[in-house]
């Protein structure tokens, strides 16, 4: 029904243009609206491609083309009976504010996704800063689910008096996911914002091994498949022989009267691991 395109920084948008080419030209399946938007004075290339990609489709009227923020309240993009789907940020006003004072908005500027269904809620957190988490509204932050920002990573830009734990207190997430690389070799994911979770009072996935966790990621190579998730062939980590899945692929629904079902789930082989 929609794709959200969180901003325009290279690791975010890599693969869009693949997916909606297979999307809409090999599988033939609709698509409502691509939400996408301006983040940076200058896109990179591979932004600038995407972006006319898009605009190319949205012209040929596969689908509309909008921008990924809020003006005012969140913005609904997808509502069923019981379930509703939200742009919770940016901030139209802020965005714009970051752009007109010649500032690097792009982590600024990315979109946060708020999946809600029954009593249970899901947030997406793209590279949003604590300046722009600080601005939400309250009754917006507590999730069950919550994928950290920035990769775990540093996200101390914007004016803000919060800290790392201000924030991971208020979303109070039983589920924690960290998307990051075995590649990150020594900064990710940061102590600050493992510290912050709370291990010991919500469960924390990564999607690979890094050396923040184990000396020496490589030795747990052979052992991955069991212990890693069910969503698709790892693929990507027989062709990359420096990455070490840890939980791998990682997806999250939310069932019938607000059930959060996980893959992995809660008790198995990763949990264990």
């Amino acid at each position: 029904r929609a794709v959200v395109v969180s901003h325009l920084d290279s690791d975010h948008i890599r693969g869009m243009h693949a997916f909606l080419k297979w999307f809409l030209e090999e599988a033939e399946l609709p698509i409502d609206a691509v939400y996408i938007g301006r983040d940076r004075a200058k896109p990179t290339t591979t932004g600038a491609k995407l972006i006319a990609a898009i605009n190319r489709w949205a012209k040929g009227g596969r689908f509309d083309m909008c921008a990924p923020l809020r003006e005012g309240k969140s913005k609904t993009i997808w509502k069923s009976d019981d379930a509703h789907v939200d742009i919770v940020l940016p901030f139209y006003g802020d965005r714009e504010q970051a752009w007109a004072d010649g500032k690097e908005a792009a982590n600024l500027s990315s979109a946060v996704l708020r999946v809600v269904r029954a009593s249970s809620a899901i947030l997406i957190g793209g590279d949003a800063t604590l300046g722009s988490w600080e601005s939400l509204e309250p009754k917006l932050l507590p999730a069950h689910v919550f994928r950290a920002p920035h990769h775990a990573g540093d996200i101390d830009q914007g004016k803000q008096s919060w800290t790392a734990h201000t924030l991971y207190e208020k979303v109070a997430a039983e589920h924690v996911i960290i998307s990051v690389g075995t590649r990150n070799t020594d900064t990710l994911p940061s102590a600050v914002h493992v510290g912050a979770m709370g291990v010991d009072r919500c469960r924390v996935l990564c999607t690979q091994l890094t050396p923040r966790c184990h000396p020496d990621p490589m030795t747990m190579r052979s052992g991955y498949h069991p212990r890693g998730s069910g969503v698709a062939p790892p693929y990507r980590h027989q062709r990359k022989k420096d990455e070490v899945p840890c939980a791998g692929s990682i997806a999250v629904w939310i069932g019938d009267a607000g059930t959060i079902v996980m893959e992995p789930p809660p008790k198995g082989a990763h949990h264990a691991f």
